[in-house]
């Protein structure tokens, strides 16, 4: 009897075969590829939004290796000669002297006090501004408006010296990132991060 039935009975999946009534359904609708648009839009958003700060964050990691590099050579330079160095102009005296955005700056031609920390850097081009503040025991002369509150607005105690990085991360002047960290201390105070 089976041997009898018709050839479409026959078939392992019917379904999977072309019938008549399912050629009126060709294609996706149009609201259909609107909505497939709108969700790839609002992923290449999202992804664009976190490229960018990683970006930030991949640019404002040159902070602590600079600082590392900072924080030796201002210990060699007080081991021979029993004090820190600082910048002349004080803690706004920075190098590279321009801040472009998004941008890294030469080191070279460095600064009279870098070459006699004889600081070494891993890089030959910065993203930040930075600068080098020092003084002796009891004295706050050269402690600036970033460097007062490191020091809980109290004259240090020993010799001392505090670095400060400025950075320009969204391309606006107006509210740069301000990284300042104590000599003695690896903690790394961060303002207007924007990261």
């Amino acid at each position: 009897m089976d041997s009898l039935a018709s050839p479409s009975d026959r078939r392992l999946a019917p379904w999977l075969h072309y019938t008549p009534a399912m050629a009126r359904q060709r294609g996706f609708t149009l609201v259909e590829l609107m909505i497939v648009v709108a969700i790839i839009g609002v992923l290449a958003g999202i992804s664009v939004y976190a490229y960018g700060r990683y970006l930030k964050k991949a640019r404002a990691s040159e902070v602590p290796e600079v600082f590392g590099s900072f924080q030796m050579a201002e210990e060699a330079f007080n081991a021979e000669n029993g004090v820190y160095l600082g910048a002349a102009g004080g803690e706004d005296d920075f190098h590279p002297a321009a801040l472009v955005a998004n941008d890294r700056q030469l080191v070279d031609p460095r600064p009279a006090y870098w070459t006699q920390l004889r600081l070494r850097l891993a890089k030959r081009a910065l993203y930040c501004q930075y600068s080098a503040s020092a003084g002796v025991a009891g004295d706050a002369t050269n402690v600036g408006a970033i460097g007062a509150p490191l020091y809980n607005n109290v004259p240090p105690t020993s010799d001392w010296f505090y670095l400060k990085a400025q950075c320009d991360f969204d391309a606006s002047n107006a509210l740069n990132a301000t990284f300042a960290q104590r000599g003695d201390q690896s903690a790394i105070v961060k303002q207007n991060e924007g990261l």
